[in-house]
């Protein structure tokens, strides 16, 4: 892994106290700190995009009073510093941990709490002029696995090509009936921050796009039932789902088609991510998502009947 030049990055944000690393998140993000100050490095090739509305976007955020990680401007107006391969960007750090850290915050409590921050985030995502934000369509990117999926044969050991169709059958109507909106695009506990039990921030806008807004939730619940399917108990998280979607409708709307939905687009994430993983010939982890795609259509009924499980004051008919 190549060095990071933190005194080459000290120098372009202009700071008195060389930037040292605390801790590294991933392979491309970091914590790091210049004096008494914390902050977020983030490191990309070259040659990948960048969130090109990224400041503007994220400051609106900030000032519709979601706490989000912003980016910092250097002395001469500029965000970003190419050096060798790689461009790096310095972001301000929000005080806590991901909440994917410890399984034991996955409780209803946590739950209410992530779906009253996640109900305020979409209110604050649809007062934005989204139009430079880029439309995207589940169903063109649903189409394409189900085809490539199909050509498959015996690589798919848990489901077969009628069972799936069958699932989805109902689905592409449905879709175009969702409302659309800005969304996260890449909603899950790793990218929400919590402290003291309570959400303090989220991070990570690489993804946002337009698309229907019951899809951050409902990436969100695939991500938690991957890890309770890692632990051997999926079904523990079917009972997070209704404090979930009780505090998101505290804060925000979810119709009938929208909590109909739910279950179909559980579904198109994890058939989604097979697709992915198949493509790029890790066939381990093809089968698990699988696996969990197999849970999810064999538990369709109950999953259902969790997300009609909120109060019927705040359901939006």
């Amino acid at each position: 892994m190549p060095k990071i030049p933190y005194a080459r990055i000290s120098r372009f944000w202009g700071f008195k106290d060389k930037i040292k690393l605390v801790s590294g998140l991933n392979g491309r993000a970091y914590i790091v700190s210049s004096g008494r100050s914390l902050y977020v490095l983030k490191r990309r090739p070259i040659d990948v995009a960048g969130f090109a509305v990224q400041q503007v976007f994220l400051s609106s955020l900030f000032q519709n009073g979601i706490n989000v990680s912003l980016p910092l401007e250097n002395p001469d107006g500029l965000f970003e510093v190419k050096i060798g391969k790689f461009v790096y960007s310095l972001f301000t750090y929000i005080e806590g941990n991901k909440a994917d850290l410890d399984i034991s915050c996955a409780t209803p409590e946590m739950a209410r709490e992530i779906g009253l921050f996640t109900g305020r985030l979409h209110s604050a995502l649809s007062r934005l002029n989204d139009n430079t934000i880029q439309r995207r369509n589940l169903f063109t990117t649903l189409s394409s696995s189900l085809r490539f999926l199909s050509c498959q044969g015996d690589r798919l050991p848990y489901l077969d090509r009628e069972r799936i169709e069958e699932f989805f059958g109902e689905f592409f109507s449905l879709y175009y009936r969702l409302p659309v909106q800005a969304i996260h695009g890449d909603y899950h506990p790793g990218n929400i921050i919590v402290n003291s039990g309570r959400v303090s921030g989220v991070i990570d806008f690489e993804y946002s796009c337009r698309e229907v807004k019951v899809l951050d939730l409902s990436y969100l619940i695939s991500s938690v039932l991957t890890e309770f399917k890692r632990m051997g108990s999926p079904s523990l998280a079917l009972y997070l789902i209704p404090h979930l979607l009780e505090g998101y409708c505290l804060e925000n709307t979810l119709t009938i088609e929208e909590r109909e939905s739910i279950v179909y687009l559980l579904g198109a994430v994890l058939l989604n991510q097979v697709h992915f993983f198949l493509a790029r010939g890790c066939t381990e982890e093809a089968a698990f998502a699988e696996s969990i795609l197999e849970w999810v259509v064999d538990n369709r009924e109950r999953i259902n009947d969790k997300a009609g499980l909120t109060y019927t004051h705040s359901t939006s008919r």
